[in-house]
């Protein structure tokens, strides 16, 4: 009882202050805390000893939160804001009410980043070190300084554990797998025939090194082929829930540095990843194609195999590759992807033809 009416009390004076799931590392910051640790600019007079206790939405922040614009359809949420203060670029310093602070920053989604980082920790990455009795790890396996591995671990022999990991439960890793230091693997996640650099992160239920589809037709009968590649995994690369890597038929699998794989993507055998790409939810890449880096692709694409797709290149959702990208920093879309422009030409073409069909049959 006494718990809940304090509870209680809290959420009322502040509803960001109580969330049992992720803990703050600070009660407040100050806003001359914020703007040294973003290096943000404020253009005039303002308190700086104002005290910023939670991060929340345009909509939502309250004189005690800090929020921040990404995106300018949300101009009238900023218009109309409580927040105490709010990152946003220098052009729309104008749009800040007056009772908010505007804290001027080129990139205010890495300063809000910044803010969120410094005054929350997400307890699922903090290590509790230790080995748990539940696991089970071969004599031959190598593990690193202050690891912890939770209940029903499996790590096979000759696997290599780095320093500072954390391994969840039921993470099954075999085959001599390498895993960098400081990396995350989630539970009930299965790693083979891998090598994963430092900083990462696995997250629950990824599906890494499995066999590639591959198969050999011949009197009517399919015939499976050995997968003897493996799958190389960069530095601080993030792969999501669900997500499926197949190690190389001969050639390995390759996913770049830094590079950030949503949930329920599938990568097949071969493929290549470059550097700070981007892949949403959903995106199916066939064998043997090469992305290039920094290349983003939005949910549901879908790209075929042997393909070539050119540094920096953005790919809508839902749309399907089916030819070589070589243009670099170019935007396409639809099925089968073609430059935007002439996408969005293209669909509103056939809007109006519908259209003046339909005005046709009324008549």
């Amino acid at each position: 009882m006494l718990f809940s009416k304090i509870k209680s009390i809290l959420v009322k004076k502040n509803p960001q202050i109580f969330n049992q799931f992720f803990t703050k590392k600070m009660d407040y910051a100050t806003i001359e805390n914020v703007v040294l640790l973003t290096k943000s600019e404020v253009k005039g007079e303002y308190d700086k000893n104002k005290k910023i206790y939670s991060i929340s939405t345009l909509k939502k922040a309250t004189e005690n939160d800090i929020s921040f614009l990404t995106n300018k359809k949300y101009i009238e949420d900023l218009k109309n804001t409580k927040a105490g203060a709010v990152f946003v670029e220098e052009s729309l310093v104008d749009k800040v009410p007056n009772t908010t602070i505007a804290l001027i920053h080129k990139n205010p989604h890495f300063a809000y980043m910044l803010c969120l980082e410094a005054m929350y920790s997400v307890p699922i990455f903090k290590r509790n070190c230790g080995i748990s009795r539940k696991a089970h790890i071969a004599w031959s396996a190598k593990i690193g300084r202050n690891v912890e591995i939770q209940d029903g671990v499996y790590i096979d022999k000759n696997v290599i554990i780095g320093d500072n990991c954390k391994i969840c439960a039921n993470a099954v890793i075999y085959h001599d797998c390498h895993i960098g230091d400081n990396t995350y693997i989630g539970a009930s996640s299965t790693i083979m025939y891998t090598n994963i650099g430092k900083e990462c992160i696995i997250h629950n239920g990824a599906q890494i090194g499995q066999c590639g589809f591959g198969f050999v037709n011949e009197k009517l009968f399919n015939f499976k082929i050995p997968q003897i590649g493996k799958v190389i995994i960069g530095d601080f690369v993030e792969i999501g829930a669900n997500t499926c890597i197949d190690r190389g038929a001969l050639e390995d699998t390759i996913i770049g540095t830094n590079a950030k794989l949503d949930n329920l993507v599938q990568i097949a055998h071969g493929v290549k990843v470059g550097g700070g790409s981007f892949l949403a939810s959903g995106v199916g890449i066939a064998g043997s194609t090469e992305i290039g880096h920094f290349v983003q692709m939005g949910g549901k694409t879908g790209v075929a195999g042997h393909l070539k797709i050119a540094d920096g290149v953005q790919i809508a959702g839902n749309s399907g590759v089916a030819r070589d990208i070589n243009e670099p920093q170019t935007i396409w879309g639809g099925s089968p992807a073609i430059p935007a422009r002439k996408w969005h030409k293209i669909t509103i073409l056939l809007e109006k033809m519908v259209d003046n069909k339909n005005k046709g049959e009324k008549k």
